[in-house]
Parts: C-alpha cells; structure tokens; sequence
C-alpha cells in the first residue's frame, strides 16, 4: 500500500481516513466472522463424515451380527430338534427295557417255581428211594436172617 502523507489535508481525507478504517475493521471482522464459519462448516463437515463413517461401519455390523444370529438360531433350532429326537428314542429305549426287565423278572418268577417244583418232586423221590431202601435192607436183612436160620437148622438136623 502506498500511503501519500500531505500535510495540507483536507477535511474531507480525514474522514475517508476514518471511513476507511472503520471498512478496514468491518473487513476484518468479517474476515474473521467468515474464517470461523468456514472453520466451523469443516468441523461439522468431519464430524458429519466420521457420523456417516460410523454409521456405515455400524449398519455393516448390524447386517453381520444379523446374520451370525440368523446363523445361530438356525443352528439352535437343528440343535433343539436333534436334542428332542434324541430325547424320544432315549425314553422309547428305557420304555423297552422296563418291559424286558419286567418280562426277565416274570420269567425269574416262572423260573424259580419250577426249580421248586423241581426241588419238592427230588425230595419225594429221594425219600421214596430211602424209603424203598430201607424196606430192601430190611428185606434183605430179614432174609439173610431167614436164610442162616434155616442153614442152622438143616445143620443141626443133620447131626441129629
């Protein structure tokens, strides 16, 4: 800037000089005004990129967290499913061991008489076959008796 000093000034400079200063401090302000707006309008421009950054990122972990819980109560679901099958056959398969276990104790039970019956009828046998015995020793004691008396007395009615 070139700055023409006259001594002889005229009324009229001076206040062009205040004029003009008093622009030069309107510029100013609103050079300032404007710098801080523009400042402003590139914060809010980051923000508004980091919120829409952030928005994206987290839109994309909401479909994959969608999809990984799709996922798992779909594998729930076979799980569930599997667990109940495997819940039916185990309560038919105990089912069918507690009729054989009862059938097996029924059986036992069948068993175990006839093994009684058994028992009763090799008793009687055996005491009819001691019973027999004993009537065969006497039988035969008796005889042996019979026979050594007669032998005694053929013999002594031959010496006579």
């Amino acid at each position: 800037t070139t700055t023409i000093t006259n001594s002889n000034s005229c009324p009229k400079c001076s206040d062009f000089k205040q004029l003009l200063e008093i622009e030069k401090q309107n510029n100013l302000q609103t050079t300032k005004q404007w710098q801080s707006q523009k400042k402003q309008r590139e914060e809010e421009r980051n923000a508004k990129e980091i919120f829409e950054k952030s928005l994206e990122i987290i839109q994309s972990e909401l479909i994959e967290e969608n999809k990984s819980s799709k996922m798992l109560r779909e594998e729930n679901k076979q799980y569930k499913n599997k667990f109940e099958l495997m819940k039916k056959e185990h309560d038919e398969k105990m089912a069918q061991l507690c009729q054989r276990e009862e059938e097996t104790k029924k059986e036992i039970e069948t068993w175990e008489q006839m093994y009684h019956e058994w028992m009763a009828t090799m008793e009687r046998r055996v005491n009819n076959l001691q019973v027999t015995d004993q009537e065969f020793q006497t039988l035969l004691h008796n005889e042996n008796e019979n026979s050594q008396s007669l032998r005694s007395n053929r013999f002594n009615n031959q010496r006579q």
